[in-house]
């Protein structure tokens, strides 16, 4: 009886190499598409800096009973890919009048500064201050705890306020706007050094310190005007 052969297969040297090489090359593949992944997705994302869009229209509004109600409305919106935070935000509007018997003082003949301004417009009386709103947040020194404005990227929300003045009191108003933000960070609170700062006409603004940081965030401001 003949015994059983025995079949041994031996690959040859290079061809144990050209394996090796291929499950590394394949496990290599993999860590890298997983960290590309997480970059993209995680990383990158979180190392870039906060940005909100500030965006407003002012309507003149309707008369009721001789009150004209103009409407301000205010969109925010993180135009960014980490979450935002609002600070801090400010509100001034002024209203003013046309004065058709005032003449302009006219400028210089000289263009020796480097600018023209050949200005013939309406004169306007000087503005009065006929609304102010200044709120320091959570994120804030001083500012009110637990109040956020967070915005996840390409999140946006509208605020919106209605300006009452007696009908022909003025010709025009203006809205000054700011808003200081940074970085949602839900664990920290008051670490931001802005202060509020109140100027003789009565308009509130945000300042940051001297030596501002990171973490005091970042401003952006706005001003929009609506004819009566």
């Amino acid at each position: 009886m003949d015994e059983p052969k025995t079949i041994r297969l031996v690959e040859d040297r290079w061809t144990v190499v050209r394996h090796a090489v291929e499950a590394i090359a394949i496990v290599a593949a993999g860590l890298w598409a997983i960290y590309v992944f997480v970059y993209q997705e995680s990383i990158k994302p979180a190392l870039e800096p906060p940005a909100l869009q500030m965006t407003a229209t002012f309507q003149p509004g309707a008369v009721s009973g001789g009150v004209r109600v103009a409407q301000l409305n205010v969109t925010l919106e993180n135009t960014g890919h980490t979450e935002t935070d609002v600070y801090g935000e400010t509100i001034a509007v002024f209203g003013d009048r046309f004065e058709l018997a005032a003449k302009r003082a006219r400028g210089p003949d000289t263009i020796e500064s480097g600018q023209v301004i050949d200005d013939r417009t309406v004169v306007t009386t000087p503005p009065e201050l006929v609304y102010a709103y200044a709120r320091l947040r959570d994120a804030a020194a001083g500012g009110l705890s637990g109040t956020h404005i967070s915005l996840e990227p390409g999140e946006r929300i509208t605020l919106s306020w209605s300006i009452a003045v007696k009908e022909g009191r003025f010709d025009e108003m203006r809205a000054a706007l700011e808003v200081a933000y940074g970085r949602f960070q839900p664990h920290r609170h008051h670490f931001s050094r802005i202060f509020l700062r109140r100027f003789p006409s009565g308009q509130v603004a945000i300042r940051f310190p001297r030596d501002k940081r990171i973490d005091d965030g970042d401003e952006t401001d706005f001003t929009v005007q609506t004819t009566l």
